[in-house]
């Protein structure tokens, strides 16, 4: 039925995604949704099958509302306002 096309054009025309979409997009966009959601640096370099995180801390940037909470988890006490 689809004669040449190969399994990512098919996949691209069945999920309506436009003809310069590279499967590495997808995987950016996923790791960047990961890391705005809250997910470890370590965990999203695990999902990505990476072996060292160098690549990973290009979303480092996302995960600002993640460290704030974490920050606050930690030092809450100690930065809590006394009169």
């Amino acid at each position: 039925m689809f004669g040449c096309m190969n399994l990512w054009a098919i996949v691209k025309l069945n999920n309506g995604l436009r003809e310069g979409v590279r499967t590495r997009n997808l995987r950016y966009t996923s790791a960047s949704y990961l890391a705005q959601y809250g997910a470890f640096l370590l965990e999203i370099a695990d999902i990505l099958g990476r072996r060292q995180i160098q690549m990973t801390k290009r979303y480092a940037h996302l995960c600002v509302s993640h460290k704030q909470r974490l920050i606050e988890n930690y030092f809450g006490e100690i930065l809590v306002e006394t009169d």
